[in-house]
C-alpha cells in the first residue's frame, strides 16, 4: 500500500489474519537495533525465497542475489487474555538480477507457512 502526502511517499505492507481479525503494517525503513527475535531469523529463508522468486518472475531472470535489509516479528493485540507468541514477521529485502535491483516488503505467517510480497516504492 502506498500512502503519499506533504510531499512524500512511503509504503507500507499489510498483513491481516481473519481467525484474530486484525492487520500489521510494515513500512521500509532500515532494521531495529537490538537482538532478532527467533521467529524472524527461523522465517527468514521463506521470506527470501518469496522475494526472489517474484523479482525472477517479473524480470524472467534466473540470477536473483538478495540481502535482508529489516527483519522483526510482530506482536499481536492479545485479546484473550493468555499470551500469544508472534506468528508473523517483516522484512525488507533486496533482489537484483540482470542488471536491476528491486526492494520488497515481506509478510510471513508460520500459522499458515507462507509468505506474501509487495513492492516498495522509492
Amino acid at each position: 500500500m502506498d500512502v503519499a502526502g506533504c510531499d512524500k511517499k512511503v509504503s507500507y505492507l499489510v498483513s491481516c489474519d481473519s481467525q484474530v481479525k486484525g492487520c500489521a503494517t510494515g513500512g521500509l525503513q532500515e532494521a531495529p537495533v537490538g537482538a532478532p527475535n527467533p521467529l524472524a531469523e527461523k522465517m527468514q529463508p521463506e521470506a527470501v525465497k518469496a522475494a526472489q522468486l517474484r523479482r525472477s518472475t517479473e524480470l524472467q531472470c534466473a540470477t536473483t542475489p538478495a540481502d535482508v535489509t529489516r527483519k522483526e516479528a510482530i506482536e499481536e493485540s492479545q485479546t484473550t487474555g493468555w499470551y500469544q507468541p508472534p506468528y508473523r514477521a517483516l522484512y525488507t529485502v533486496n533482489v537484483a538480477g540482470c542488471g536491476a535491483r528491486k526492494t520488497y516488503l515481506v509478510a510471513c505467517d508460520s500459522k499458515r507457512s507462507s509468505c506474501a510480497t509487495g513492492s516498495a516504492a522509492h
